[in-house]
């Protein structure tokens, strides 16, 4: 935590909406998406969504360097991955959810991340 601080790393995603300032430590977040619809990102927790009016690469600048891209809309959190299976695009999280948002462009950095860890 101190290395991390030391490097301008935060242990913390904070975002402000109209009405509320919101603390998410990070090791609470599985993934961050975007939805084009609503053309927000949307932070999902083991307890919550959190939908924030920024774009994934705004987003992306606060974090540690744990989070790896997936997709060009997904972030993933790579310490709460358990299973990564590139064949049929399929992230596992701890919890025991699953998305399949793997692209081909970012399956190799994942993987890389994997295998290092």
């Amino acid at each position: 935590n101190v290395a991390m601080q030391q490097m301008g790393f935060r242990n913390l995603l904070k975002f402000e909406t109209s009405k509320m300032v919101y603390q998410i430590p990070l090791r609470d977040i599985l993934y961050i998406t975007h939805d084009s619809v609503e053309r927000k990102s949307i932070v999902i927790t083991d307890y919550s969504e959190f939908h924030i009016g920024k774009t994934l690469s705004e987003i992306f600048e606060q974090l540690s360097p744990q989070f790896k891209y997936s997709h060009r809309a997904c972030i993933v959190n790579m310490e709460r991955v358990t299973k990564l299976d590139t064949k049929k695009k399929l992230i596992t999280f701890d919890n025991g959810k699953t998305i399949d948002l793997v692209s081909n462009n970012h399956k190799k950095e994942l993987k890389e991340y994997v295998n290092a860890n």
